[in-house]
């Protein structure tokens, strides 16, 4: 009986270590499945942040492109504004002056600040044109003018102008 005993113990010992052995070989069939999962998403992870890394610079790069898009545009505008102020000049000097101004609002370009000097500098009138006719192209009385003209202590010789440059009706 005990050689009995014996054998029973060895079977069952034997039966003990084959189902450790498998568990045993699961257990690195799992630890190999989640380190090939883990490179995987590993790889995954770092072709998203190049991927998104590259659509930041794609984006940075296009807002940029729309920047200067933007400020060639408003260049473009002043100087054809200043150059319509100059052809102006001989025939609607008030027109010629509301010209330049805008010229130069839209933006700070050599032709429209040059404009501006010689329209300046070339009228023999200048303040009788920016306070009656100037009124005048904004709509207002030359008297509620003089008011407003009075408020304007950086620039005594130029108007206040208002927000949005407006389109003067032909002098007949």
């Amino acid at each position: 009986m005990r050689a009995q005993e014996q054998l029973n113990a060895n079977a069952r010992l034997r039966q003990r270590n084959l189902f450790l052995a498998g568990a045993f070989v699961l257990a690195l069939v799992a630890v190999g499945a989640a380190v090939f999962f883990l490179t995987q998403s590993n790889e995954q992870r770092d072709a998203a942040n190049q991927a998104n890394a590259a659509s930041q610079a794609a984006n940075a790069t296009a807002q940029a492109e729309a920047k200067r898009a933007d400020d060639q545009a408003k260049i473009s505008d002043s100087r054809a504004l200043a150059a319509q102020s100059i052809s102006k000049h001989d025939e609607d000097l008030p027109l010629s002056y509301l010209l330049g101004i805008a010229a130069f609002k839209k933006s700070d370009t050599a032709e429209a600040r040059t404009n501006l000097f010689n329209l300046r500098y070339e009228d023999s009138h200048p303040r009788t044109f920016l306070r009656a006719e100037y009124a005048q192209y904004i709509k207002r009385d030359a008297a509620a003018y003089d008011n407003e003209y009075a408020k304007n202590p950086t620039c005594s010789d130029l108007p206040i102008e208002p927000l949005v440059t407006p389109t003067p009706s032909p002098t007949p």
